[in-house]
């Protein structure tokens, strides 16, 4: 499993390579573990969100400083429709030994799946939390983001 010092290297590693003017400082790697309670988007903060099931990837999204409802909630509802996790996971065949549905989805996911959050200085605006996306799709191939071949 990574690492959270791993994460913050990596990305360190991508903002350098890009040459974006971003620092340690200016992004927070907040391990959430399992089970885990999403929280509530900072102030002023972006963030990429990772949820993982047995040691794989399988979403990686964004949520920019205006979105706390995507960033806390609406992965967790299992009525939100096609954009969701919850759904990705209901309508996954290899999931159905878990007799999941819509309405027990949310409470399985959290107890169930890590989830990742990186928090990410607004300032540095949404391209940055472009790069830092889909690098993070990229080298961690979630199950839920389109098929990349290996």
């Amino acid at each position: 499993m990574v690492k959270n010092k791993q994460m913050k290297i990596v990305l360190m590693d991508i903002f350098k390579a890009v040459g974006a003017p971003i620092t340690k400082d200016s992004f927070i790697v907040d391990d959430l573990g399992i089970p885990h309670k999403p929280n509530n988007l900072p102030k002023n903060k972006m963030a990429l969100y990772m949820f993982i099931h047995e040691d794989h990837f399988i979403k990686i999204g964004q949520a920019d400083k205006n979105s706390n409802a995507r960033f806390k909630y609406q992965h967790y509802n299992g009525h939100a429709g096609s954009g969701s996790l919850c759904y990705d996971i209901i309508n996954d065949p290899e999931m159905k030994k878990y007799n999941l549905s819509m309405d027990n989805v949310s409470d399985w996911m959290k107890a169930n799946l890590h989830r990742i959050d990186i928090l990410i200085d607004a300032e540095l605006g949404k391209l940055a939390l472009n790069i830092a996306e889909a690098s993070m799709h990229y080298i961690y191939n979630p199950k839920y983001e389109g098929k990349r071949k290996r």
